[in-house]
């Protein structure tokens, strides 16, 4: 099992400590974290602060985003820590076990619990500021000549109050992620491959999470949100049918007709027609 003093040497980055008690690392490169399997007998959180990792927690793998933090409490086994790819960095605290628990605040035995039970939570960009900033001031704080254990525990206190005040629904979040990229991006020529590194993702992970949670495939998320953009500016604006064609960054308008079509069974110029005598 690893002790606070064990863990801190392992933690690569800017690290910030106090004493034997608390530490902040900022930015820092998970990659060779933990190689090994082992029990940390400390209070650990990382955040996601680009790109993403694969973690193995108590025998459970948990993929770590943008935006996405995961508490683990004292005698967690982490397994193994994999970075996706060379952008990942990351937020790390590290407290130890026993100051944790008795002064890090209204920090009870059931909130430890949620933590086991929920490690993930979500940000969105506000929040994930928010935390970050919340970060960079404990940072500071250690490194100031005024820093003491009474300061310190003050801080800790609205530290992870914030740092646990608002978990997403992680499938909603993942999910509006992925919907605001592909609509983001949706012109004939989108590519799963440039999603996934947009997101982070490997290609057979987002695949695989669209198909179990949406029911279907990238491609045709994709092609209904051309069709929506096509049928948006078909109904709300005068622009030409040619003209719609190149802003959705098809090169011909023979080819939106025929995409157009075969999804609506209408061609371009004969929905323009419906949605007027609708009115």
């Amino acid at each position: 099992m690893l002790s606070f003093n064990d863990i801190l040497p392992l933690l690569n980055g800017d690290v910030h400590s106090f004493e034997d008690i608390f530490a902040i690392i900022l930015n820092a490169s998970p990659s060779h974290i933990f190689p090994n399997p082992t029990t940390i007998d400390a209070y650990l959180t990382i955040l996601c602060t680009s790109g993403s990792l694969t973690l193995i927690i108590n025998d459970q793998e948990y993929d770590l985003h943008i935006g996405e933090s995961i508490a683990m409490p004292p005698t967690t086994k982490l397994s193994h820590i994999n970075r996706f790819n060379e952008d990942c960095r990351c937020f790390i605290t590290l407290s130890r076990a026993d100051y944790f628990i008795t002064n890090a605040g209204a920090l009870t035995k059931d909130l430890l619990i949620s933590f086991r039970e929920n490690p993930i939570t979500c940000y969105d960009q506000t929040e994930l500021d928010i935390i970050k900033d919340s970060h960079l001031l404990c940072a500071k704080i250690i490194d100031s000549k005024k820093s003491n254990r009474g300061a310190l525990t003050s801080i800790l206190r609205g530290f992870f109050a914030c740092f646990n005040a608002r978990t997403l629904n992680r499938d909603v979040f993942i999910k509006q992620r992925i919907l605001d990229a592909i609509n983001l991006y949706a012109y004939p020529d989108i590519s799963i491959e440039f999603i996934s590194n947009h997101l982070s993702m490997s290609t057979s992970q987002l695949s695989k999470y669209i198909k179990e949670n949406f029911g279907t495939s990238f491609k045709q998320l994709a092609n209904d949100a051309i069709v929506r953009k096509a049928t948006q500016r078909l109904s709300a604006t005068s622009s030409t049918i040619s003209s719609i064609c190149y802003e959705l960054g098809f090169e011909e308008p023979s080819n939106f007709s025929r995409f157009f079509k075969t999804h609506l069974g209408l061609s371009p110029s004969e929905y323009r027609r419906a949605i007027k005598k609708g009115r």
